[in-house]
């Protein structure tokens, strides 16, 4: 770099640096590829983010490895075409540095862990009613036998595959699958009772699995297929979710080990911390995570830091949903609103409408739309909370 660049580098790192509040969402582009749909691509997420403070800056592409910022593969093609990337800077914990044999885990990890161990068991017990009312003249399983049918299911879905040093993949056993999913489903057994307000175990499995068969009886024997699909994709997505918040969690561990030496994040941590890697999980399946497991999923991912907002309505309609009162304030509202008039277009063209569809069912199953929109329509006119009770049913 010459002189003109050494300081326009620095100044750029120093406002990076700087943010007020740290919070602020950033837009990044190369001016110098930016195209027309580029810029009206800019101006779409400023709107989008409405009052949040927003900055955009102009950013060479061979600069942002030095500074740190982590792109995955197809976003950083995009921004080589002329389009943006929106950022936003990760605060680095106050961590204390453990021993390699401190095996403790964080509240991350802790709670994730958690929102897959009671997925597993309840998703198991929806899967042996699908197994269930599957069930015919020529195909009569026991109780005992549909639920080892679903243990398996599950648990295939659940497992992690690890990828050895030649990145061979190495395939579970029978047994490997059994003992995982009947760890999971042991101790998210002693966990559902307080997480859904409920007497007994028993009492949710029981309720899992007549509404499956009211579901069939409704829609015909067709739906248990999707039936079977969402509850692989559930538990695919808490097992991926609790796996990724162990990377994050080592990432963050050795930025503060790093930090304490004086020495920059690693390339590898950064992505891990910012999520900047080709497989990402979809907005759509962490917005089901935050719904059933009650998490925060951007705590985690951090390139959908952007949907936060609407992740957190999703934690509050799904403790709803389980029998818990909740309060929802008029930014709350809005985003409810919106989700809940979007569903009725029915239309699913972008992961948007997707999390809007998710949230709006979600939330139209705890109580009628026309309570809904009156209740959403005074707090967002009135700018005051309310809070929310659970329906009795």
């Amino acid at each position: 770099m010459d002189n003109g660049d050494n300081l326009r580098f620095v100044k750029l790192k120093k406002r990076l640096e700087t943010l007020d509040p740290p919070t602020t969402n950033v837009i990044i582009h190369d001016q110098r590829f930016t195209t027309d749909a580029g810029h009206s691509e800019i101006e779409a997420i400023r709107a989008a983010l409405g009052e949040r403070p927003v900055e955009t800056i102009d950013i060479p592409t061979e600069w942002l490895r030095r500074l740190f910022i982590f792109a995955p593969p197809d976003q950083l093609s995009r921004y080589r075409n002329g389009f943006p990337i929106v950022i936003r800077g990760v605060d680095r914990e106050d961590l204390t540095i453990r021993q390699k044999h401190d095996r403790h885990d964080g509240d991350l990890v802790k709670a994730a862990k958690q929102a897959l161990e009671i997925e597993t068991f309840r998703l198991t017990g929806r899967q042996a009613g699908v197994e269930l009312a599957r069930n015919t003249r020529l195909r009569t399983l026991t109780a005992s036998e549909a639920e080892h049918r679903a243990k398996q299911t599950t648990g295939v879905a659940a497992h992690r595959s690890k990828v050895g040093a030649k990145l061979i993949m190495i395939v579970p056993t029978f047994d490997t699958i059994m003992r995982l999913v009947e760890g999971l489903i042991d101790r998210g057994r002693r966990l559902v009772k307080a997480f859904f307000a409920i007497l007994a175990p028993k009492d949710l499995i029981a309720g899992e699995q007549a509404d499956v068969m009211v579901r069939m009886h409704k829609r015909g024997a067709g739906i248990l297929e999707h039936i079977e699909e969402d509850n692989i994709g559930r538990v695919r997505g808490v097992a991926w979710n609790r796996e990724r918040a162990g990377f994050f969690t080592k990432a963050m561990e050795s930025w503060t080990k790093r930090a304490a030496s004086e020495k920059p994040i690693t390339f590898l941590s950064g992505r891990y911390l910012t999520n900047a890697i080709e497989e990402r999980m979809t907005g759509v399946a962490l917005m089901k995570i935050a719904i059933s497991g009650n998490l925060q999923p951007s705590d985690i991912h951090k390139n959908l830091l952007i949907e936060e907002d609407r992740f957190a309505v999703g934690q509050l309609i799904g403790q709803l949903s389980r029998g818990k009162p909740i309060e929802i304030d008029a930014s709350q509202a809005k985003i409810l609103r919106h989700a809940i008039i979007k569903r009725g277009f029915g239309c699913l063209e972008t992961q948007s409408d997707s999390m809007n569809f998710l949230l709006a069912d979600a939330a139209l199953s705890c109580r009628g739309m026309a309570a809904w929109m009156r209740t959403l329509d005074c707090i967002v006119s009135t700018g005051q909370p309310e809070i929310i009770q659970p329906e009795t049913r």
